[in-house]
């Protein structure tokens, strides 16, 4: 298989299902798909993924309840970091997060606690509200052209 054909199975898109979306939501659908045009394009110098902490997301009243809380425990245990940012970035000699809010949207004390350790290690960390701030801070760290 080639790398361009690699590359479109890793990023294929697939939609929401059965659950409401907020203003974070709609502005990580239009991120993700920004993020998989640039690479798709050669622009993006970086590997990237989005980190699942809407994984137990789910109201106490579902019948989905249980089995949500079991996947978010297991995803917690395996190492997921409360407060670590949206999307991770590794590119060579660099790796950063941005956390994606509203515009109106704060920092939880986890993700300012989770900033900290960025900057304890050297990691790269941004809040970006919309995609031009996603772009600049990319640029900015240069792993977008």
């Amino acid at each position: 298989m080639s790398a361009l054909a690699t590359l479109r199975r890793l990023l294929a898109f697939q939609p929401f299902r059965g659950r409401t979306r907020g203003p974070e939501d709609d502005l990580a659908l239009v991120v993700g798909s920004a993020l998989r045009g640039w690479v798709l394009e050669g622009k993006l110098h970086a590997t990237f993924t989005c980190v699942p902490h809407e994984v137990g997301a789910v109201s106490r009243t579902s019948p989905t309840f249980r089995t949500a809380q079991a996947r978010y425990a297991k995803n917690i245990a395996a190492g997921l970091i409360a407060g670590s940012g949206d999307y991770v970035f590794v590119g060579e000699g660099a790796a950063g997060w941005i956390e994606l809010k509203s515009s109106t949207g704060s920092l939880s004390p986890d993700q300012r606690d989770f900033r900290e350790w960025c900057g304890f290690v050297g990691a790269h960390y941004a809040v970006c509200r919309t995609l031009d701030e996603v772009q600049a801070t990319l640029r900015g760290w240069g792993m977008l052209a």
